[in-house]
């Protein structure tokens, strides 16, 4: 197995857990690393109004950069290192960085989908969503296997009103996976959208018996029946979207007062840790990455073996998918009655 294959590997074991966070039963995600980057600007969460990041959570941060510089160093014409680099900068909020490292990648290796996916998903937070839509399909063009690539690209094509070919691009990956929740969802929106709202009730049925508690699904759903004067039926499944909402900001609420700002960082410099390990062990550097799989341990220990890699497809195991930063598109207000 060539270096390369083996990063891929890596990197395609390790983007379901990214995608394991978006379109997901839960709109919250117990996976730091699929979160919008962290807001560690002045006056972002945990600083208390003060300028820049706490004293702790910045010399985790300049840890974290420390072990990026020094894989690069180490490995300057290997895409994977690059590709480390751009997660980390990406992860503590230097979006315009971290895209300077996914160029580096594809000028090293233009067949490195990921690093066309991480720059769409950059370009998508930006809402540059023509850009963001052109570095998806570039990125499903080299790994058309992504269970990850196709949502993203949807998405974005929905931004711009290209609902067509979102319904196209839905489709193949249903005839690929069919228990895909989160293309049903959003092939219910694209339905909505181009006003085939039998369609629509017909996508968002299937994820709602996939996904019962996924609440936004509701929403589109009551309004597709509302549109096919199915007004029980829409009245039904709103209510249900208003349980289901009323328990998310609950959820909400509780999760923000255990927010802990300095144990996510840590978490993810861990996985800075883990990810440089894997670049390490694929260029047989054993040593090297047996130590940084252990300060990824030190990091988390709640993880014994180190927290997994991260990367850009986690290819699926699990349909709970939340992809952050991506939420659906709104739909017009479903009738109350």
């Amino acid at each position: 197995m060539t270096r390369k294959r083996v990063w891929l590997v890596v990197a395609g074991s390790a983007m379901l857990g990214l995608l394991g966070v978006w379109l997901g039963i839960r709109s919250s995600s117990s996976d730091p690393d699929e979160r919008p980057p962290a807001d560690l600007s002045p006056a972002g969460p945990g600083t208390g109004g003060r300028s820049g990041p706490r004293p702790e959570v910045a010399a985790l941060i300049a840890e974290a950069n420390e072990v990026c510089d020094r894989l690069v160093k180490r490995f300057p014409h290997a895409p994977e290192s690059h590709d480390v680099k751009g997660w980390a900068l990406f992860r503590f909020g230097n979006s315009s960085e971290a895209v300077k490292s996914w160029r580096k990648c594809v000028e090293l290796d233009s067949t490195f989908g990921s690093a066309y996916y991480w720059m769409g998903r950059c370009a998508f937070d930006r809402e540059d969503y023509a850009l963001a839509a052109d570095s998806f399909r570039k990125a499903l063009e080299l790994e058309p296997g992504s269970a990850v690539y196709p949502l993203y690209l949807a998405n974005a094509l929905m931004r711009l009103a290209q609902f067509e070919e979102a319904v196209a691009v839905l489709q193949r990956d249903l005839k690929a996976r069919p228990a895909a929740m989160p293309s049903y969802v959003l092939l219910g929106q694209a339905h909505l959208h181009l006003r085939q709202y039998q369609e629509a009730k017909q996508s968002l049925e299937k994820a709602i018996a996939i996904a019962p508690d996924y609440t936004s699904a509701y929403y589109t759903l009551a309004t597709a029946c509302d549109r096919l004067g199915e007004k029980e039926k829409a009245k039904e499944y709103h209510a249900r979207f208003r349980r289901l909402k009323e328990r998310d900001h609950r959820e909400e609420r509780e999760s923000l007062k255990r927010y802990d700002d300095t144990a996510e960082v840590r978490q993810g410099v861990a996985r800075v840790y883990a990810l440089a390990a894997r670049v390490y062990d694929a260029h047989g550097e054993a040593a090297e990455a047996e130590s940084h799989r252990r300060r990824a341990a030190e990091l988390e220990p709640t993880s014994p073996q180190g927290p997994a890699p991260q990367g850009p497809a986690r290819e699926a195991g699990s349909e709970a998918w939340v992809l952050p930063g991506l939420e659906a598109l709104p739909a017009p207000e479903p009738a109350r009655r």
